[in-house]
């Protein structure tokens, strides 16, 4: 009781007391709120410098992958497809969606919709389709490397080429068998 009345003391030293205190209370909340910007800026410095590291990396990562899908060409990717799941056979008709490969020198592949007839088990006609849904005949001349009609195996024709030196592949989409199914994995329960 004593010490405190020593502390309080009169009203003057009470006053000086409160004043005194008010000041360290301050400089400390000013040193508290100093101490908290510094670390809110450094932190904000540290996560825009692992941010700036992510993005980097992201971009990278995201420039391989279209990369490699650009390398992998339309054709590598049913031909893939049609490996891994196989095809229904081909039945002599004219098959109206099917997607017309164009290989150039490189062998780089470009792919259109178009629709190809099959007679005897070899495709006898090719149309391609147009951006307004029509079609045209494709009218080159075209036979396999034996010089016979070009043969369907797997849901692929057997490479095409043309008088004019062209190549290209028709791949039957509609005829590619549905992917295989997956066993469905257990979930064992926790309380056991």
């Amino acid at each position: 009781m004593h010490k405190i009345r020593w502390i309080l003391g009169n009203n003057s030293s009470k006053n000086q007391f409160l004043k005194k205190a008010r000041n360290f209370f301050a400089e400390i909340n000013v040193l508290f709120d100093t101490t908290l910007v510094y670390l809110e800026t450094s932190s904000l410095l540290i996560n825009y410098n692992k941010m700036k590291k992510i993005a980097v990396l992201l971009l990278l990562s995201l420039g391989f992958v279209f990369e490699s899908k650009s390398q992998e060409g339309c054709y590598d990717r049913l031909e893939k497809a049609f490996k891994e799941r196989g095809s229904y056979t081909i039945s002599d008709d004219i098959h109206r969606n099917v997607i017309v490969v164009f290989f150039d020198k490189n062998n780089e592949s470009t792919c259109v919709k178009g629709k190809a007839r099959v007679e005897n088990g070899a495709i006898s006609s090719i149309f391609i389709y147009y951006d307004d849904n029509t079609s045209e005949l494709y009218d080159k001349k075209f036979h396999n490397e034996k010089r016979q009609p070009p043969r369907i195996a797997d849901g692929i024709s057997e490479m095409i080429f043309t008088t004019d030196g062209e190549r290209i592949k028709v791949v039957f989409v509609d005829k590619i068998k549905p992917r295989k199914k997956q066993f469905k994995e257990a979930v064992i329960p926790d309380d056991l």
